[in-house]
């Protein structure tokens, strides 16, 4: 069963046990408490060795529906901001391509990749 699967099947379970409430910000547009399952990066380098990649600090897992102001669908795109807490991301793409990506097949689901900023909010 694939992540997106399980996301479905068990929505809140996972929610409750990784999950957490983010603002999304698209220049003057701000979206609160969209709930997000946050990830970090760790690759294995050429001797197995676990390290976080240079470009990516975390990923956001959200229902693509959810990041809606006010009628309008919020794509995401390079700048934008997702604020968990005290810390801010910045939305960017990763290699050169889209800054998220769907994890389903319907495109319910995306995957969002940030790094971290020291940017004011």
């Amino acid at each position: 069963m694939t992540f997106a699967e399980q996301l479905k099947q068990h929505r809140e379970t996972i929610l409750s046990e990784r999950g957490t409430t983010i603002t999304y910000k698209q220049r003057e547009k701000v979206i609160e408490n969209v709930p997000a399952v946050p990830a970090t990066s760790d690759y294995l380098d050429e001797k197995n060795r676990e390290h976080r990649t240079k470009h990516i600090d975390r990923t956001y897992t959200v229902e693509f529906g959810l990041l809606n102001w006010n009628g309008e669908q919020i794509i995401p795109m390079p700048g934008d901001q997702i604020i968990e807490g005290e810390t801010t991301y910045e939305v960017a793409p990763i290699e050169q391509k889209q800054c998220h990506r769907p994890i389903d097949p319907n495109g319910t689901y995306i995957r969002i990749f940030t790094f971290k900023t020291t940017k004011k909010q």
